[in-house]
Formats: structure tokens, C-alpha cells, sequence
């Protein structure tokens, strides 16, 4: 009883991740083992299924809608940055950019109807994805230089390297972090 109060209170989309995360401890962590699990289930499941499609499609609208954005930006930085355009065929889009001033901010907020505080915002966002992103990538870098060619991290490395590794790279960058967030 409390599981279903419990699946009945969780959005469509937790309820994928929850099922996806099932499928994948299932599979024993293979990607391409739990998508065939989660299809079985799925085709098993017609109530599952129109919940997972009608999610999905939603998911599907948000992630082209981001997309298109994505895309918009670029092709305003491309039009701003001088020189040969880098990023490949985005001469469609480049012909609708005016200005910096349309460049979209998350929402879809063009950049002159921002305010401070806005702006702030988004700088944020955009710092805590580079310094993710700079601590995966370090990490990486750092598990790579203690493995001889040919072998696996399950070979040469253990839990407590990696999370130690981990910690470090995570300590460093925290402290790259530190002394430059804007102020508001």
C-alpha cells in the first residue's frame, strides 16, 4: 500500500529515472541489457507505456526547444566572434540574429531585457557546469596517467584510489572557486 501512495505521489519523470535505474541494476549496470529490460516492461505494461510516452514527449519538446536555443546562441556568438565561422553550418540561423542583444539567456530571456541580477544568475549557472565539469575532467586525466596501456581501471586501480583521487581534484577546483563569484 505505501509503495503505491509512495509511486503516486513521484512525477512521470521519477518514475522513469526509478524504472531506468531498476533496468539498469538488473542488467547488471550494461546500458544496452537494461534498454531491452525497459522495453519488455514497458510493452508489458500498457499503462507504463502511455506514461513513459506522453513523458517523453514532453521531455523530447523541452530538449529541441533547448536545442534550438542552444543553436541560437551560437550562431549569435559566431556572428560576434571574428574571423571564420568555427562551428560548423549555422548560416540559417545567423541570418535571423540582430545582435548580442537577442542572445537568449536560460528561459529564453533576451540578453537586453536582463537585469543585473539576471545576468548574475546565469554566470553562475554557466561557472557551476565548467567547474563540473573541469573536476570530471582532471579526475579522468589523473586515472588515466596510473594505468599502463592495454589495461583496465578495475585492474590497476581501487575504490578507495578513485574516491580519493576524487576528493582532491573536487578540493582543488572548490578552491579555484572561491576567491572569484561575482557579488550581487
Amino acid at each position: 500500500m505505501k509503495a503505491k501512495a509512495k509511486e503516486a505521489e513521484s512525477t512521470p519523470g521519477e518514475r522513469i529515472n526509478t524504472l531506468a535505474h531498476e533496468c539498469l541494476k538488473q542488467a547488471d549496470g550494461r546500458c544496452e541489457g537494461a534498454r531491452r529490460i525497459f522495453v519488455q516492461k514497458l510493452q508489458r505494461d500498457r499503462a507504463l507505456y502511455r506514461s513513459v510516452v506522453a513523458t517523453l514527449i514532453d521531455q523530447a519538446a523541452h530538449e529541441a526547444i533547448e536545442l534550438a536555443m542552444r543553436r541560437s546562441r551560437l550562431a549569435i556568438i559566431d556572428a560576434a566572434t571574428p574571423g571564420p565561422q568555427a562551428r560548423g553550418d549555422l548560416g540559417l540561423v545567423v541570418t535571423a540574429v540582430r545582435s548580442m542583444m537577442d542572445y537568449p539567456l536560460r528561459g529564453g530571456l533576451p540578453m537586453r531585457k536582463a537585469t543585473r541580477e539576471d545576468v548574475v544568475e546565469q554566470s553562475e549557472l554557466h561557472r557551476g557546469n565548467v567547474l563540473s565539469n573541469l573536476a570530471k575532467q582532471l579526475w579522468l586525466e589523473r586515472i588515466a596517467k596510473e594505468m599502463p596501456e592495454g589495461s583496465t581501471v578495475g585492474d590497476v586501480l581501487r575504490e578507495e584510489q578513485l574516491v580519493s583521487m576524487w576528493q582532491d581534484v573536487d578540493a582543488e577546483v572548490k578552491q579555484m572557486d572561491a576567491p572569484s563569484s561575482p557579488k550581487t
